[in-house]
């Protein structure tokens, strides 16, 4: 049923609005009134701080997110924007928390089918990550993941494989070579090897 009284508008009311609206898009069979909710929680921290404060990326991330996996990248390139803007003014433009609202911001592009500039975003996350923690990290190596993506997009085989590769043997070390992110590699490479 549609939520329409949330009790005191306030950040409290903002942030369940908002996890709950998370919640019910990971379990995947409520996406109206997930998308209500993150909406709503967003609604109410618009009203509580004004359009331009740092504390609207609490919902500019999940909403944008959200409308990237439904397929809306327009509207989440939009949201991705003011994310990376508000964060860029918080934490300066060297920060973790900037590259992960660039990789946002690149998934929108894609969705798009602006692969091009997304790759240019991804490999500035992929920059980014290396200079900011040397050696192996898990967000390093999904930055590398979502290069080589953009390259498979293309039929740009060879230079898919040499990411995906890296992002394999990264991951592997990271986290076992059992764990799902490793298998979804190892299926991405040879599917990748089959096309050649």
């Amino acid at each position: 049923a549609r939520i329409n009284t949330l009790g005191e508008r306030n950040e409290s009311t903002a942030d369940a609005a908002t996890r709950l609206g998370q919640v019910l898009w990971y379990k995947g069979n409520s996406e109206v009134e997930a998308e209500h909710l993150l909406r709503v929680g967003l609604a109410i921290r618009v009203g509580l701080y004004g359009p331009d404060d740092f504390r609207l990326d609490r919902s500019f991330t999940p909403l944008g997110r959200f409308l990237n996996s439904m397929g809306r990248g327009a509207e989440a390139e939009l949201l991705a924007r003011r994310s990376l803007e508000l964060r860029r003014s918080v934490y300066g433009d060297d920060h973790p928390r900037v590259a992960a609202a660039l990789n946002n911001l690149a998934a929108a592009l894609l969705t798009q089918g602006r692969i091009g500039e997304a790759r240019q975003i991804y490999r500035d996350v992929v920059r980014r990550y290396r200079s900011s923690g040397g050696g192996d990290q898990l967000m390093l190596a999904v930055a590398i993941h979502n290069v080589g993506d953009t390259f498979l997009r293309q039929e740009r085989l060879d230079s898919a494989e040499l990411y995906l590769s890296d992002a394999l043997h990264m991951r592997a070390r990271l986290e076992g070579g059992n764990d799902p992110s490793v298998a979804l590699l190892w299926y991405d490479l040879g599917s990748l090897q089959r096309r050649e």
